[in-house]
C-alpha cells in the first residue's frame, strides 16, 4: 500500500521530533518520569504543541525507546553462556545519543587494535555507556523507524560490535556480537565474533 502525503509527513515529524524530544529533555526524564511526561504535555512538549497549533494535523509521535536490561540476552549460539553483562534496570535507548566509534589511537596511527583492547580502553571512561546484546536486539527490532534509519543508514558497510554483553563457550575463548547490513536482504542483521579479533575503523563499537 502506497504511504499518502500524510503519512510521510507524520514519520518525518516523528523522527524530527524525537530528535528535538531527547536531544533537550532526556537528561530530565527516566521511566518513572513517562507517564508524567504524558500527563504534562506543555511541561515537555512545547515545540510539538506549537507544531500542532500552527495547523498541523500530525496526532502522533514516537514512544522512547525502553531497553530492559534484567531480561537474559539472546545467546548467540548453542550452549554460550553469558560471562559479562553491563548494566541494570532499565534505561532510554537515545537514537541521537548513541554513537559508533573506533577506539585507535590516531596520534599513534594504529590501524588496528584487538576487540580486548577496545574493550579496555571503553571501559576505562567510566563516563560512557557501553552498549550490549539487549540493546542490539532492541536496535534489530525497530530498524525501520524513523529515527534508527537516519542512524543507521550510513554505517550499512560497518560492523557494530555491543561489547557491553561478553559470552563464551569454554575458558579460553570469549565472545561478542555485532550487527552488520546485509545486501541481499536489504536488513540490519546480527552475528557474534571472537573477542580477540582485530578491530579496525570497520569495526565500531556502539557507545553512549
Amino acid at each position: 500500500m502506497a504511504k499518502t502525503n500524510a503519512d510521510v509527513q507524520a514519520r518525518a515529524f516523528n523522527a524530527l521530533m524525537v530528535k528535538n524530544f531527547y536531544g533537550e529533555n532526556i537528561q530530565d526524564i527516566n521511566e518513572n518520569m513517562l507517564l508524567d511526561v504524558i500527563t504534562n504535555f506543555e511541561k515537555y512538549f512545547p515545540k510539538i504543541k506549537m507544531f500542532i497549533n500552527s495547523g498541523c494535523r500530525v496526532q502522533y509521535i514516537t514512544a522512547p525507546h525502553i531497553v530492559d536490561l534484567e531480561l537474559s540476552p539472546c545467546i548467540p549460539f548453542l550452549n554460550a553462556k553469558v560471562r559479562e553483562h553491563i548494566g541494570s534496570g532499565k534505561r532510554i535507548l537515545n537514537p541521537m545519543k548513541i554513537r559508533f566509534e573506533h577506539f585507535l589511537n590516531k596520534e599513534k596511527k594504529e590501524i588496528n587494535i584487538s576487540g580486548i583492547e577496545t574493550r579496555n580502553r571503553a571501559k576505562k571512561n567510566e563516563k560512557l555507556t557501553i552498549y550490549g546484546s539487549n540493546d542490539l536486539d532492541h536496535i534489530l527490532k525497530h530498524q525501520d523507524d524513523d529515527e534508527w534509519k537516519i542512524v543507521l543508514d550510513p554505517l550499512k558497510k560497518k560492523e557494530i560490535y555491543f561489547l557491553g554483553t561478553i559470552f563464551s563457550a569454554d575458558i579460553n575463548r570469549l565472545y561478542i556480537r555485532f550487527m552488520y547490513y546485509c545486501d541481499k536482504s536489504n536488513r540490519w542483521d546480527h552475528g557474534y565474533n571472537w573477542q580477540a579479533i582485530q578491530f579496525d575503523e570497520n569495526k565500531l563499537s556502539a557507545i553512549g
